[in-house]
């Protein structure tokens, strides 16, 4: 066999996925660690391996308190309330200044 000869500066080493004997030029050293041949068992790493994840922001960007529906604040000091006035005290409660409603009204 004419491979057997004598090279300067080469040698031999074991395939470690196939197990042939090859000689350290025709080996390759993959990304994982592994000496193996380099025409028929090295692999290239998967371009996947490098793809690298972007953050991902979840928040509301101008959030408000949640909307109930009971709490609606009114700044004024005189309203009308189905046809009749009603007003605001100096301490912001609300009363109406209407006479009794009789039957006769509705």
């Amino acid at each position: 066999m004419a491979d057997e000869c004598y090279i300067p500066g080469g040698f031999y080493r074991i395939c470690e996925r196939c197990g042939f004997k090859r000689r350290n030029w025709d080996t390759r050293k993959e990304w994982n660690g592994l000496i193996v041949c380099a025409d028929t068992c090295w692999e290239a790493r998967h371009s996947q391996d490098f793809v690298r994840g972007r953050i991902d922001r979840q928040t509301v960007p101008d959030p408000r308190p949640e909307y109930t529906g009971a709490q609606i604040p009114i700044d004024v000091t005189h309203i009308t309330i189905d046809n009749e006035e009603a007003s605001i005290d100096q301490q912001g409660d609300r009363f109406l200044d209407t006479n009794e409603v009789s039957a006769d009204d509705l």
